[in-house]
């Protein structure tokens, strides 16, 4: 296609360049790039599926939570520690020992507090626990202490309320004395907390909740709150760190029997012994399985029997969608149908799947559609195609296909021209005989490729395929052991497709008398070649391929080396060359590329005089027009081997209007080739041998006088008869293109082509030995 980009831009002119003058409009052409160019594979797109491709699974983490571990009261270095030992010691004198003897703080005692205390310490007491061992001794006399600026004051326990200070639990650091702190609630809700704190952990009204700021507030001595934090911190712990979480995705079944199974299994239903060890939950978007477990034990335990119980079956059923990477979703849909089930496709055409490998049907069949042909049809006129509807005229004459509703006809009975996408002539693609299946019938009931098949029993049973269109997919409906033979067809039809740069040289040699026998016996003997009756002019070689004439006239190898432009040289020596057409054109593999120059000529086929009954005198004329096409008209349709040669199946025609020389319409002059030649990528072929002889007759006189009975020969002179004998040579070189290094060489080429350079270099025949061919990958 690029090359085509190139011979489109070379015609184009800049305007305003460099004052004058024109600019040359090959610099376009020598500026394009033309570097190999490579395929990048798309990346993989989150298309939504409707469940994750792998399990996602979560382990927690088996250490306690922070928040579990109780304040201690720490270590005592030596000589650090203090031993107490009061038997019935007053309230004063307990106080004057540990606040002012071993604190060194200042102290005020409420007269109102009276009573003893006795206090005795097993171990020694550290210095920063003494005031919460005082708090405590404190309590058996109804007195509380506490911290103000001046120090510590004891006071009864009913004068406390709104003294002391506020701190947060968050900073672990409660000072001893009657105070408020305020424990914020991190990982639970306040109400929970209250539930386990209230009358438990502290004294009835002696905590209190804020659930807008999710805050616990306690009031009370140091050891009380002290208390009440330690618990709530046990209780607000981050649970979701010890906790096992996994989401497995279930592919043949639904989440919900699956999750009744497994509680009973692992026995964690209502009442089970790991009810709460372990829960499972459904996730219907994600059509997974959603399993908390609070050991990892648990977790792959439940991933185990997931896996087990969610195992593929022949008998289970499901709707898979493939991914066409190479092909036509909907000729490969087409196609599957009629392999495994005998039926159509729904909306594939009747085309050949391209790169699918399954042309089947004999190739000059499928060029026989002189007049726009379509993909279906048959020779005995009565399908065609994939659609319904009946022809345009009655009888066995033309069934069109687009102009008589649906994809095809279906009601010509005669041996005319049955269309399958328009009009045929003969056979079309799907007219091989057989019981159905890839080509149709034999009587032409079911033509096309991939037909009905006759309507055979389904290999598979209980099997849809439909082809995405806009995703260029096929969905498929089947069990496990279905789908899995449709997959392995799937995977050898979609792959990658090849193309074929076809380049042609159509030209019209003057048969002179040097040529009086044909261009094939001026190669043969005047130029001196090895042509001989295998069609070759070439040297005898290994790599040599014969080409084969299918009809009457003759095929020439003349090999890599030596180009059209050289036989048209040595031509032009001798006589008039004139070149008709020399077109440059990539088809993909197996497909049929055509290329038109000329025009469109009306032909009145039929008549009809419309009756007035209103009035007798202005009846209508009503004409049936129908137009053929004149000019040039190539068809080629390449397929390559698998060794790399090319098949080439060629139908050339060349036609014009001549003078009519009846009423009944215009008479056409043709000259047309059909041929299937195998030849080397690379290789040159020639064929020729359409011989046309056109004649005249002049005659010279005086006007008037010329024309007088008896005596008019006196006055004209004899009559001449001219004849003018021309010949049609048609040069073809496929050239296969595998990658983005092939497409730049044959864009090169044609660049050096408009450039004027010469491509290759002229030999003698018989030593041109063709490049050995390539086999493909």
């Amino acid at each position: 296609m690029a090359a085509l980009s190139l011979a489109a831009c070379g015609g184009m002119t800049p305007l305003g360049v460099g004052g004058n003058e024109a600019p040359d409009a090959m610099d376009r052409v020598r500026g394009t790039d033309l570097s190999p160019r490579f395929p990048q594979p798309l990346e993989n797109v989150n298309t939504g599926s409707s469940s994750p491709d792998r399990a996602q699974v979560y382990y927690g983490s088996q250490q306690p939570p922070a928040g579990t571990t109780v304040s201690g009261a720490g270590s005592v270095g030596k000589g650090e520690g203090v031993d107490l030992n009061f038997e019935n010691t007053p309230v004063t004198t307990v106080a004057k020992v540990i606040l002012g003897d071993i604190l060194g703080v200042g102290y005020s005692i409420d007269p109102r507090v009276q009573g003893s205390i006795s206090l005795s310490s097993g171990r020694a007491i550290p210095k920063s626990r003494l005031l919460f061992v005082l708090e405590s001794a404190l309590r058996t006399s109804n007195a509380v202490l506490v911290h103000d600026a001046g120090g510590y004051r004891i006071v009864p326990s009913e004068d406390a309320a709104g003294s002391g200070g506020v701190d947060n639990a968050s900073s672990h650091s409660q000072e001893p004395g009657y105070g408020l702190t305020v424990i914020p609630v991190q990982h639970v809700s306040v109400p929970t907390i209250m539930k386990l704190l209230d009358g438990f952990a502290t004294k009835a009204g002696a905590i209190r909740a804020d659930s807008s700021s999710n805050l616990i507030l306690v009031v009370g001595s140091g050891i009380e709150r002290r208390s009440a934090v330690d618990t709530v911190l046990s209780f607000d712990a981050d649970w979701m760190r010890g906790q096992s979480v996994g989401i497995f995705p279930v592919r043949n079944t639904a989440p919900e029997p699956l999750i009744a199974e497994l509680e009973k299994i692992l026995d964690s239903g209502e009442s089970g012994l790991s009810q709460n060890l372990v829960k499972f939950q459904p996730i219907s978007r994600l059509n997974a399985v959603l399993v908390v477990a609070r050991k990892p034990e648990l977790l792959r335990a439940a991933e185990t029997w997931i896996t087990r119980l969610d195992g593929s079956s022949a008998a289970s059923t499901g709707v898979k969608v493939y991914k066409v990477r190479y092909g036509d979703a909907r000729q490969i849909a087409k196609l599957l149908n009629n392999l495994f089930i005998g039926g159509s496709g729904g909306d594939a055409s009747s085309d050949l799947a391209p790169g699918s490998g399954s042309a089947s049907l004999s190739s000059p069949e499928r060029l026989a559609q002189s007049q726009g042909g379509g993909l279906g049809g048959s020779s005995s006129g009565s399908g065609g195609g994939s659609g319904g509807g009946s022809g345009g005229l009655s009888g066995g004459g033309a069934s069109g296909g687009l102009g008589s509703g649906g994809l095809g006809s279906g009601s010509g009975s005669g041996s005319g021209s049955s269309g399958g996408l328009g009009q045929s002539q003969g056979s079309s693609f799907g007219s091989v005989s057989g019981p159905g299946g890839f080509g149709g019938s034999s009587s032409g009931g079911d033509s096309g490729f991939g037909g009905s098949g006759g309507g055979g029993k389904a290999i598979l049973q209980g099997v849809r395929i439909m082809a995405d269109v806009p995703n260029n997919s096929v969905v498929i409906y089947a069990n496990q052991a279905s789908y899995k033979v449709i997959e392995r067809a799937l995977n050898q039809l979609d792959r990658p497709q090849l193309q074929v740069g076809i380049e042609l040289t159509i030209a019209e040699v003057t048969l002179t008398d040097q040529l009086n026998y044909g261009v094939q016996f001026f190669l043969g003997h005047t130029l001196g070649g090895a042509y001989t009756n295998s069609g070759s002019i070439a040297a005898s070689n290994s790599q040599t391929l014969p080409a084969q004439p299918s009809v009457p006239g003759f095929n020439l190898l003349i090999g890599s080396l030596l180009t059209p432009h050289a036989v048209i040289s040595a031509l032009h020596e001798y006589t008039d060359v004139k070149v008709l057409s020399s077109p440059s054109l990539v088809v993909v593999d197996n497909q049929v590329a055509t290329l038109q120059v000329g025009d469109q000529v009306p032909i009145q086929t039929g008549s009809a005089n419309v009756l007035n009954t209103a009035n007798s005198s202005s009846n209508v004329i009503a004409n049936t027009i129908d137009y053929k096409n004149t000019g040039i008209i190539l068809r080629v349709q390449p397929r390559i081997n698998s060794n790399g040669n090319v098949l080439l199946d060629v139908e050339q025609e060349i036609s014009n209007q001549t003078v009519a020389t009846t009423t009944l319409g215009p008479t056409f002059s043709t000259r047309k080739v059909k041929s299937s030649i195998l030849v080397a990528s690379g290789q040159t072929v020639l064929l020729a041998g359409l011989i046309q002889d056109k004649g005249g007759q002049t005659k010279d006189g005086i006007p008037l006088l010329d024309q007088i009975p008896v005596f008019g020969n006196a006055f004209n002179s004899n009559a001449q008869r001219n004849i003018n004998r021309t010949e049609l040579i048609i040069f073809i070189r496929p050239q296969i293109i595998r990658d983005g290094v092939d497409a730049s060489n044959v864009a090169e080429e044609l660049r050096a082509k408009l450039r004027g350079d010469k491509v290759g270099s002229v030999v003698p025949l018989g030593a041109v030995v063709p490049n050995p061919p390539r086999a493909l990958q």
